[in-house]
């Protein structure tokens, strides 16, 4: 049973049926792992592979004179965001599988960074699942799979399909999907964090709550059987309103985990539902209902050998600030680059300076907007900057980007530019929607 979230009433929308547990946005956000890839319609191609060896492959011209079909459907994504009513332009499977002769159950999908997913092969027939090349009338764009991702029977982006890997006979390769230069997937769940169990929710209870910036907080709060967590994991917070109603999100976790309590540090996001509450009306005593940790990716753990470079944007910052809290102690080289608008819009001010003191440990801000009296440099965060205060492109180094999605897109890009490993450059950004995921 859930808590009722005191003063939370939330907002209805009584004229759309969402998935329990899923969320409406009216944007698009953008779930990977890495550097996005750009595949050049002259390098993409779409191959179909049998269990008997025959193959079938398509170039892009080829591929985009086959008969397209306009789709329009809802998006569920696993990470809870809903987006209703999208519309898409692409070749069915139905086309592309029309003379492969298979007695195959299953369809594993494969891409040029090793991830892979599968599905039951008769859920990819009969007009459920197409390859498309347009989203709204428009190109699709790189950061959503572009030029060609598969969108399947539930309608979402083999993207945002994250299913383990059974193995099956029929093979769709290279489907533009992911890129040559895609970072590797993470294919274990749970990373290895300890975490192998059942996730439930959990109440903790507020203890403390600290102004970080005119729209961030902090929320310290005391979950008494929280398992303990790693630098960079996330976990949900679900609010409950009196007559039942719920709404659920994604917060990072601001600190390093010490035996007591966690800390989350929320930014309030503009016509949000859930950061407005933790940011405006939750206090001290209140019950918050947490679930967690969640997230084996994009961690950092004091005994991983190689120094660790954080670049962070805006409340990007909130994961990075937990690995330099567990970084304290460390012989590790750290460097930490953060992009911020002005001197005001600084979270972790107080904290940072006292990180900044540390031997091993070099802190950069990068004012976009305005820069502090004797700061000379005003703009945003660019390949020049990057050279002259980040690591270079070393086989040891471990990049951590998080920040809103265009920022993580331009910097992830810079550092592949500049020869950065794209395995060993790991991100995680947000959008708008309130989630960090």
């Amino acid at each position: 049973m859930g808590i009722v979230s005191p003063g939370f009433t939330g907002r209805r929308r009584s004229a759309t049926e969402l998935p329990p547990g899923q969320y409406l946005t009216h944007e698009f956000p953008v779930l990977s792992a890495g550097p996005t890839p750009h595949v050049r319609p002259e390098h993409w191609e779409f191959t179909i592979s049998t269990e008997t060896g025959e193959v079938h492959r398509w170039d892009w011209a080829t591929f985009t004179s086959l008969p397209a079909e306009e789709i329009t459907r809802d998006l569920h994504c696993v990470t809870r965001w809903s987006k209703l009513g999208t519309d898409w332009k692409g070749v069915s499977l139905d086309t592309l599988l029309a003379d492969v002769e298979t007695g195959a159950d299953f369809a594993m999908a494969n891409s040029d960074g090793g991830y892979t997913t599968n599905l039951p092969l008769e859920d990819l027939l009969d007009g459920q699942a197409w390859i498309a090349y347009e989203y709204d009338g428009e190109p699709l764009t790189p950061e959503h799979g572009g030029p060609a991702p598969a969108a399947g029977p539930t309608s979402l982006p083999v993207e945002e399909r994250q299913m383990g890997a059974r193995p099956g006979p029929v093979r769709h390769g290279r489907p533009g999907l992911l890129g040559e230069r895609r970072v590797s997937r993470v294919r274990r769940p749970m990373e290895r964090t300890a975490l192998r169990r059942r996730l439930t929710w959990q109440v903790g209870t507020v203890t403390e709550v600290r102004e970080e910036s005119a729209t961030a907080r902090t929320l310290v709060v005391d979950v008494p059987d929280w398992p303990g967590h790693l630098a960079g994991q996330h976990l949900d917070v679900r609010l409950t309103a009196p007559d039942g109603y719920r709404a659920s999100r994604s917060y990072s976790i601001a600190s390093a985990w010490t035996g007591e309590t966690i800390e989350l540090t929320v930014e309030q996001v503009p016509d949000g539902e859930v950061s407005p509450y933790l940011v405006e009306v939750l206090k001290v005593g209140d019950p918050l209902e947490v679930r967690g940790p969640v997230g084996g990716w994009f961690v950092w753990q004091p005994g991983q050998p190689g120094p660790i470079q954080l670049i962070a944007g805006g409340s990007g910052v909130v994961p990075l600030m937990a690995m330099l809290r567990a970084h304290i102690g460390s012989s590790a080289p750290a460097k930490f680059l953060y992009s911020v608008r002005g001197p005001t819009s600084v979270i972790y001010a107080h904290d940072l300076r006292e990180v900044a003191t540390s031997e091993n440990v070099e802190i950069t801000f990068a004012y976009t907007r305005e820069a502090p009296p004797g700061e000379p440099r005003v703009g945003r965060v660019d390949a020049d900057l990057l050279n002259a205060v980040t690591f270079a492109p070393g086989d040891d180094l471990t990049t951590y980007v998080c920040g809103p999605t265009p920022f993580v897109e331009a910097v992830a890009d810079l550092l592949v530019s500049a020869g950065h490993d794209p395995a060993r450059v790991k991100t995680e950004r947000f959008g708008p929607t309130g989630g960090p995921r």
